[in-house]
């Protein structure tokens, strides 16, 4: 996924681009309905584009302007579940809205090929938000708190993992 057009203010979002007109009309239509069960079709608004260099048929979705300029200001997303009012800490559903609205917020196109692809990309960064929400890391460089088989301290080098020890099986035991 990379940006298709130069970047100015207005052309980031979602890019949905097909080799024919009847692909794009299909993958609009599966997009839309995800938007629709996301609860975020009414946010959002539609551009078709010129047919790209290749050839492909091509339409833009983006968050309004307006609101945009409101949830994001200077492309600035952090703010965003926030503005969902619903709270993405313990709903997938949530979770989902925020990527998608950070998407279409976004100052360079995420260009897909087809909406499964698109559908692919935010289940991926879903599970890894999941994931990252059950890992906690506690691995203060300044204090003394690392397994000592694994683990040796010296006050020029800091913590240095023992001679003969798997430098993943340490990680592990030192989080």
């Amino acid at each position: 996924m990379t940006a298709a057009h130069p970047p100015n203010p207005r052309a980031g979002g979602i890019l949905l681009q097909s080799p024919t007109a009847a692909a794009l009309q299909a993958n609009t239509h599966k997009f839309l309905e995800q938007l629709e069960q996301l609860e975020l079709r009414h946010f959002v608004e539609m551009t078709k584009e010129t047919a790209s260099p290749l050839g492909d048929a091509e339409i833009r979705f983006q968050l309004h302007a307006e609101l945009a300029q409101s949830w994001a200001p200077g492309f600035d997303t952090l703010g965003l579940a926030a503005q969902l009012q619903s709270g993405t800490e313990g709903r997938t559903a949530g979770l989902e809205q925020e990527i998608v609205l950070a998407m279409l917020a976004g100052p360079l196109a995420f260009v897909f090929p087809s909406h499964a692809e698109l559908a692919a990309s935010v289940r991926m960064r879903r599970n890894t938000v999941l994931a990252a929400r059950k890992t906690a890391l506690a691995f203060y460089t300044a204090e003394a708190d690392r397994p000592e088989d694994c683990w040796v301290y010296d006050e020029e080098r800091g913590f240095t993992v023992r001679p003969g020890q798997p430098l993943i099986h340490a990680l592990q035991k030192a989080t």
